[in-house]
């Protein structure tokens, strides 16, 4: 019984609403993920030269979340978080109607810009909400959240590229991240 008033104290509001998002946003972004390479493939890009849209993104996820996490010091966790979903929703409806290469590597790098500044943003939220003894469990709460909605995503993207046409999926997660954005700045 102990255990479990204790699991129960570390599900705050704050903390479901953050593992709720956690889900929507996993689901929406995991739609596109696994679709961004057969995209730029049926629009004529030999697979030699799809693997140049990811450069960028490589390069931003490897080099810039440890100073972009500062800003959610300077700025705010949730505003940050905000600011990251909104870019992040752009890029995707971008890509949505992005025609080549280039164009879908700068927003596939736009895309990990606002990720590499919003996830830092998230794991300092979790910990702020939850405190010192409880910080293990409220990460793999999140992560188990994440991996919910990384699961599910897939197959939906998947069959909206297939049903109804190759850039629905991008343009429902800009739709779903917007609207998780803008109730961040409303909360």
């Amino acid at each position: 019984a102990d255990q479990a008033g204790d699991w129960m104290a570390l599900l705050s509001k704050p903390l479901i609403a953050l593992l709720a998002l956690s889900v929507i946003t996993s689901i929406s972004a995991s739609l596109v993920a696994p679709l961004v390479l057969v995209y730029l493939q049926r629009n004529g890009l030999p697979p030699n030269r799809v693997v140049w849209a990811y450069v960028p993104q490589g390069l931003i996820w490897a080099t810039l979340p440890p100073y972009l996490g500062k800003l959610s010091d300077r700025f705010g966790r949730v505003p940050l978080m905000a600011i990251a979903l909104l870019g992040s929703a752009a890029s995707s409806l971008g890509i949505a109607y992005a025609r080549g290469l280039l164009p879908v590597a700068a927003l596939w790098g736009i895309e990990a810009l606002a990720q590499a500044a919003g996830s830092p943003a998230q794991n300092a939220l979790i910990s702020d909400i939850t405190g010192g003894s409880r910080r293990g469990r409220a990460y793999g709460l999140f992560m188990t959240a994440g991996g919910v909605g990384v699961t599910a995503g897939p197959l939906l993207g998947g069959w909206l590229y297939d049903a109804v046409s190759p850039s629905t999926p991008f343009a429902i997660n800009a739709g779903i991240l917007a609207a998780c954005g803008l109730a961040l700045l409303l909360a």
